[in-house]
């Protein structure tokens, strides 16, 4: 009806809603999620059963399939879990930081006003060096957390220039040490020559007289 008063409806697509949906999130990178969930974040993960199941889980993550998410994390649902708080910082995980912009957008719709996701998703986070483990946990229910200590690769600190000067000027005793003994075993070796010469030059006088 609406095209019949030449009306045009909008249409977005999926792309526009990606990008509208990740204006309004502060997003994670693994690093940042997994301080978070040090903190005490609660970590999402919305992925299918067989793609767990194949590359693995986040442990200590909460297991909840994408259709019933808003259902189990909206403050006032009557089918909500008991980590469900409006004030609870969520991170959403999905494969690689698709769909869980999306989810996490429709959480802050919902009430969860803490809620973003994790930038490249699960196989973000294992390429990051953070833990993984093995399973298929069923929805509804936490990964077990053991192995979850182990600590997150550091990044490399910036090499300060006193540092720097100073392995330099090592490099630089060593090279003058080196070349000096090269010098030196070669003015050795010169005067050897010298005197084998002088001694051979007396020897052949002393023949001639």
């Amino acid at each position: 009806m609406g095209d019949s008063l030449g009306l045009v409806r909008s249409r977005s697509s999926v792309d526009d809603l990606l990008a509208a949906a990740r204006q309004r999130l502060q997003r994670c990178t693994p690093l940042q999620a997994w301080d978070a969930y040090q903190s005490g974040a609660l970590l999402v993960d919305i992925r299918p059963v067989v793609h767990r199941r194949i590359e693995g889980e986040i442990p200590g993550s909460l297991i909840l399939e994408r259709n019933v998410l808003e259902w189990r994390l909206d403050p006032g649902s009557g089918a909500r879990i008991p980590d469900a708080a409006q004030d609870h910082r969520v991170v959403v995980v999905c494969n690689e930081g698709y769909t869980s912009s999306l989810a996490a957008a429709a959480l802050l719709d919902v009430g969860v006003s803490l809620a973003t996701d994790l930038e490249g998703g699960f196989r973000g986070w294992r390429a990051a060096g953070l833990p993984t483990v093995s399973g298929a946990t069923p929805t509804g229910r936490r990964v077990p957390a053991a192995g979850s200590s182990r600590a997150p690769p550091r990044t490399p600190r910036p090499l300060s220039p006193s540092w720097l000067f100073r392995v330099l000027a090592s490099g630089l005793d060593e090279g003058l040490a080196l070349h000096g003994g090269a010098v030196r075993n070669a003015a050795t070796a010169a005067a050897g020559r010298h005197a084998w010469t002088s001694s051979s030059e007396t020897g052949a006088a002393a023949l001639s007289r």
